[in-house]
């Protein structure tokens, strides 16, 4: 590696732990499209959800993420970076326009969303 290449670490995915109450909401493209989605795995600068609409690589997109435990929803505004059929649904890699604040990481995994 040169002196001008500068290694950056992809940031950690957490793993999505089952039967934690939740509401992941994926809008997308011009019209600003809402569907609910599901994560699969969630970092500061990204995520991996499964959506049952199509969208385009590209794409400007929202992650509407509500955890009614604290009464708190965040959005977390980004644009599609690929996508691939998996059987009926669409999985879709979502990046972020900014890293995740720490406070939406820390909420996730003290209530039990992602692991650490």
């Amino acid at each position: 590696m040169s002196e001008r290449e500068t290694f950056v670490p992809r940031k950690p995915r957490h793993r999505i732990n089952d039967g934690v109450d939740y509401r992941v909401e994926f809008e997308f493209g011009a019209a600003g499209q809402r569907v609910l989605a599901q994560l699969a795995d969630f970092s500061r600068n990204g995520c991996r959800l499964t959506v049952d609409a199509e969208c385009l690589d590209g794409d400007p997109a929202t992650l509407h993420l509500e955890l009614p435990q604290i009464r708190r929803t965040y959005a977390l505004p980004g644009s599609v970076r690929w996508r691939k059929r998996v059987e009926d649904k669409l999985s879709v890699g979502l990046v972020f326009q900014e890293d995740a604040p720490l406070e939406i990481l820390g909420e996730l995994i003290l209530m039990g969303v992602i692991d650490q």
